[in-house]
């Protein structure tokens, strides 16, 4: 599996996309029970769709992408808006990153790139990272997608995601087993678990 992650953000830039659904729950709960984020992470920023939603909510963002070409489209779009302040972007690898405490980390489509050989490692540090109350929402493949298997993605049955929130109270745990499109209009069966999770309380 090849991916071109400048054909990508760049065919995402000029489509008009909603934040991913996970991530517009917990921007919802927020805004019915009147409760903020002081501070979010955008993991594996991409376009910064989910990066602008964040901002346009009113939260403190910091964007996390490998891609410089990432990095810089998100860079310029800002210049546009009234949100300069509120964001900070970091071009680095989910080897090389070392995430600082947020309310909120959100990584749509994102933490399946995290190589097998250091995503036991990284989900411990992203458990760290948000604090008690705080929230998760994003992605994870599962093992019947037509990527399976690949030695760079993680894969996770049902039961092993479930486990990585043994700290969480799941609130949304979706299940999609099913064929679409890549990014190079290519037929994929997509196996996709979408998680929003809130981290509990500490004794």
């Amino acid at each position: 599996m090849k991916t071109n992650w400048n054909k990508h953000i760049d065919e995402l830039s000029k489509q008009m996309l909603p934040p991913s659904a996970t991530l517009q729950w917990v921007l919802n709960y927020f805004e019915k029970t009147e409760q903020k984020a002081d501070y979010a992470i955008d993991l594996g920023c991409g376009s910064g769709v989910d990066t602008f939603a964040m901002l346009s909510a009113g939260l403190q963002v910091l964007a996390i992408d490998k891609e410089i070409s990432a990095i810089k489209h998100i860079k310029q779009k800002i210049e546009q808006t009234p949100f300069k302040t509120q964001l900070e972007l970091l071009d680095k690898s989910f080897e090389e990153v070392k995430l600082p405490n947020c309310k909120l980390l959100n990584a749509s489509f994102s933490l399946p790139f995290c190589k097998p050989t250091h995503f036991k490692g990284f989900w411990s540090e992203i458990v760290s990272a948000i604090k008690p109350n705080g929230w998760f929402s994003g992605h994870f493949f599962g093992k019947e997608d037509g990527w399976y298997p690949n030695n760079e993605i993680t894969f996770l049955s049902t039961a092993e995601i479930r486990a990585l929130f043994s700290d969480f109270e799941i609130k949304v745990f979706e299940e999609v087993n099913k064929v679409g499109k890549t990014i190079n209009n290519k037929e994929k069966q997509w196996h996709v678990y979408h998680v929003v999770a809130q981290k509990k309380e500490t004794k």
